[in-house]
């Protein structure tokens, strides 16, 4: 599963690096999901299920029998996850609307993606070095 996620996270590294700036040039806006199509796409979301497999895997006991765990040992994780997500959510949708207005610059933008892709690659270095 490590190395999975790794793969998966290294590809949107490089893409996120390789974006280019929208030229805006296509005449149509496209519109966001909204609140319920980006609750809804949260389960279809690789990097949702990878990091709720951690969470369990690494926090919930394992059971001795089958190596399975119970309902009562995931809900804990689950509400914590809840409790944690609406802050979260809430601060990255704050910080995307400053950006956006900071980053209107192409040039900007491109050092910004490549940052962020850099960052990203950093981040699962500690993952796989256990």
């Amino acid at each position: 599963m490590k190395t999975v996620g790794a793969c998966y996270l290294v590809y949107l590294a490089w893409r996120i690096a390789n974006t280019a700036p929208a030229s805006g040039t296509t005449g149509r806006a496209i519109a966001p999901l909204g609140y319920w199509g980006a609750v809804l796409f949260q389960w279809l979301n690789p990097k949702t299920w990878l990091m709720a497999i951690g969470a369990v895997t690494a926090y919930a006991p394992e059971r001795h029998h089958f190596g399975d765990h119970y309902f009562g040992d995931i809900v804990p994780i689950a509400l914590v996850f809840t409790l944690i997500n609406a802050p979260c959510v809430s601060a990255w949708a704050a910080f995307g609307s400053l950006l956006k207005r900071k980053l209107g610059h192409a040039d900007r933008l491109r050092l910004f993606n490549r940052l962020m892709a850099a960052a990203l690659v950093l981040s699962f270095y500690p993952v796989l070095i256990r």
